[in-house]
């Protein structure tokens, strides 16, 4: 899958991915998304198209999400996605 189309998915609502971590090891993450109704105030500018990226950090092959239950940016590699699904039912802690 492809960087635009990973993150057209990760715009709205809040997903389930699995991915190999750069060291190998198996990342699960259970709720992360994109979409700026979900992620606090104050945590990325709406000027930044790679959310949580520091400046001059943006590139098209490492997508960052907002990791809902930990309330940080987490971020991985495209090829090394694994699985990206639509949750239903997440709350927020």
């Amino acid at each position: 899958m492809k960087y635009q189309e990973i993150v057209d998915i990760l715009k709205v609502g809040v997903h389930s991915i699995s991915f190999y971590k750069l060291n190998g090891d198996l990342r699960d993450m259970e709720a992360v998304t994109r979409d700026p109704s979900l992620i606090p105030e104050g945590s990325y500018s709406s000027g930044n198209d790679n959310l949580g990226a520091q400046p001059g950090d943006v590139v098209p092959r490492h997508v960052s999400v907002w990791d809902i239950k930990n309330q940080n940016w987490r971020s991985f590699v495209t090829e090394n996605l694994i699985m990206i699904g639509l949750r239903e039912n997440v709350t927020q802690d």
